[in-house]
């Protein structure tokens, strides 16, 4: 009787406990005889089945030769599933999803991570967890993760001047290709000028800033300033001096009034806080032109008062030496 057997697939066979060196392996027998077959995978295949004289898939196993036989012992790849994910925004080569590889097999994959992402390194067995391109063999089932985070920028927000932002001053992040809108809030008495940076419109207390790398932003601000004008009418002087003085808006300024010898202040004409008061104070709200008003006092001397016929009169008399020394001089002679 004849034995014909053979592998289909990778592996191999033992006859009574022995490997069979080439195939097809053709042996002999004379009479009824009872032998044992096993098959034995290669790494990364597994036995299947037997075919053709013999069926089934117990294995090793012993049958009894009565017949010219031909047996085949067939093998299959241990086939393994790779599940491919992705955390965050971005993509794998070979695609997310599941595929299917042979036991042994090296497959490489790549991640790659969408605009404004970036990668952050690969979860589940790899080769190089830090690499966007690694590899991996295949021994089991496996679950491999990319994964990304979005790439964050700063903004700093800063003030020249009296005045606020919005978003508050200070350093705020946000991720790449956000369009942030800022405004600036000039305080009383100030005004907003300009912002130093890059923004989509400078000379605009709101604005746009496309947030593709850190940036530091300021916004300028400069007092609000009207003129005030002193002047003086009559003999006197002011302090601040006559003259136009520049001052911030909301600012209190005293004035004094002070009038020459001979003079007495009077009044104030313009927008002040007390017109009578000599000093007084003018808060600068817009333009503004004050004056000092001076009138002249009654000359020195002494006043006799007389009542003639029910009418007081007044007469001044002022004692000049210089008329004295002459009437000494014109008694000089009798003497």
């Amino acid at each position: 009787m004849e034995l014909d057997i053979s592998p289909v697939g990778s592996g191999s066979i033992t006859l009574n406990g022995v490997i069979v060196e080439s195939y097809p392996a053709d042996s002999r027998f004379y009479g009824r005889i009872s032998v044992t077959l096993e098959a034995i995978p290669a790494p990364g295949y597994y036995f299947t089945n037997w075919s053709g004289d013999l069926a089934g898939t117990e294995n090793p196993v012993s049958l009894n030769i009565i017949n010219d036989s031909l047996i085949t012992a067939d093998f299959s790849p241990i086939v393994h599933t790779i599940s491919l994910q992705v955390d965050g925004n971005g993509s794998t080569d070979p695609a997310m999803g599941t595929h299917e590889y042979n036991e042994g097999d090296t497959v490489n994959t790549t991640a790659v991570p969408d605009k404004g992402w970036k990668f952050d390194g690969w979860s589940g067995d790899v080769t190089d967890p830090e690499l966007t391109t690694t590899t991996f063999v295949v021994t089991s089932d496996k679950a491999i993760t990319a994964g990304f985070s979005p790439i964050v920028h700063t903004i700093s927000l800063d003030v020249d001047g009296n005045g606020s932002t919005d978003p508050a001053m200070g350093t705020h992040e946000y991720n790449e290709g956000d369009m942030v809108s800022i405004t600036a809030v000039p305080d009383e008495g100030w005004r907003f000028e300009s912002w130093s940076g890059d923004v989509a419109d400078p000379e605009s207390a709101n604005t746009i800033v496309k947030m593709d790398s850190d940036r530091v932003i300021t916004a300028n601000f400069s007092q609000i300033v009207h003129p005030v004008t002193i002047a003086v009418n009559g003999g006197g002087s002011t302090t601040p001096m006559v003259g136009t003085h520049s001052f911030g808006e909301g600012t209190v300024v005293e004035i004094t009034a002070t009038p020459e010898r001979g003079w007495r202040f009077e009044s104030w004409s313009g927008d002040v806080a007390d017109p009578e008061s000599a000093t007084t104070k003018v808060t600068i709200d817009s333009e503004n032109a004050v004056t000092a008003n001076f009138t002249r006092t009654a000359p020195s001397g002494w006043v006799i008062g007389a009542i003639i016929g029910g009418v007081t009169a007044a007469i001044t008399i002022r004692l000049v030496a210089r008329r004295r020394k002459a009437s000494q001089n014109r008694e000089e002679p009798g003497n």
